[in-house]
């Protein structure tokens, strides 16, 4: 049998470097809007232009912020897909998507291709991904 996904497309502003903030803003829409996978945008839980500041506020997947994050899917029964600075065990730093289920399995894609040409540098602070989705 098929079955309907609401899907909440949550174009919202993120408030640069202020994690806490960002995840109210997602708490927010969660108990907002009436959905089975929120999606926020890239880069959402840190802020896009936070420049050399990413070195401070990227996120391992073991960070407090992703533990919130998954207590939010399992709570409410969702998926959630937000962008943000994953600082990687090598210490690298990735542009990710972080995926979590409505059981609160967790899953990262990290941008390939990363661009570096006016308003954008990405290639300047991030790492570009390789291999695929990671659990």
């Amino acid at each position: 049998m098929l079955r309907k996904l609401k899907i909440v497309l949550a174009q919202v502003e993120s408030t640069p470097g202020n994690i806490d903030r960002n995840l109210d803003k997602i708490r927010h829409v969660v108990e907002s809007y009436d959905g089975d996978l929120y999606v926020f945008p890239e880069l959402f839980l840190q802020g896009y232009h936070t420049k050399d500041y990413i070195v401070r506020v990227a996120l391992d997947t073991n960070s407090h912020a992703i533990g919130t994050l998954r207590k939010i899917a399992v709570d409410r029964g969702i998926g959630l897909i937000v962008g943000f600075a994953e600082r990687a065990s090598d210490g690298l730093i990735y542009n990710a998507a972080l995926c979590i289920d409505e059981s609160g399995n967790t899953y990262v894609y990290r941008k390939r291709h990363l661009p570096t040409f006016t308003v954008f540098e990405e290639g300047r602070w991030y790492c570009p991904g390789r291999g695929r989705i990671s659990r």
